[in-house]
């Protein structure tokens, strides 16, 4: 006889008794999800390392979230590349802001799992095309991701750079599905 764990069966009945499949937490106000915590916290060794408890709970309980599609070239011929605004040095193309908690649960769900997951290894590159921003009060951490070479770099508030890690590329339909959904101009690479 096969035995299911109780978290399992748990889940289960959890889900028979919604009916439907939005979560508990998109079921809340945006005041109980501040009170909330909605993610399953991760221990996974890179996601503890990217993101300290403190962290963490800036990235899940976010009150706003900003994806960017960036400008990978910081410089054009000895000059600054044309884009007025700037995240962490480059150049915005286009931002949305993630409003909607699917999608807020989708990123940080992508953002593990590229924590998590196999880069393609240590490339010299460092050509980011996508950035996000997550904010809790006054509390702000940044990433700025490239997944040509699968790197991250994670900046918390107004800091200088402060931890790279590698970042799996298996998670760019995510980004890619939203960034086409907004409508975002891209850089062509």
């Amino acid at each position: 006889m096969m035995r299911i764990p109780a978290a399992l069966a748990i889940a289960a009945l959890l889900l028979a008794a919604c009916g439907d499949e939005t979560t508990p937490y998109e079921k809340m106000s945006k005041a109980e999800r501040a009170e909330a915590v909605p993610f399953e916290r991760r221990e996974a060794k890179q996601t503890m390392a990217a993101f300290p408890d403190d962290d963490r709970d800036v990235v899940e309980q976010a009150e706003r979230i900003t994806l960017f599609t960036l400008n990978p070239a910081r410089m054009t011929g000895g000059k600054l590349s044309p884009e007025e605004e700037r995240f962490r040095g480059y150049g915005v193309l286009g931002k949305a802001p993630i409003e909607d908690a699917a999608d807020h649960r989708r990123l940080v769900e992508a953002v593990y799992e590229g924590l998590a997951g196999e880069g393609a290894g240590p490339a010299s590159c460092f050509l980011p095309r996508h950035g996000l921003r997550f904010e809790l009060g006054s509390r702000q951490i940044d990433l700025l991701i490239c997944f040509e070479c699968t790197w991250v770099y994670i900046y918390r508030d107004d800091a200088e750079h402060e931890r790279r890690m590698l970042f799996g590329a298996g998670v760019k339909p995510v980004f890619d599905s939203l960034i086409k959904r907004f409508g975002l101009k891209q850089d062509g690479a």
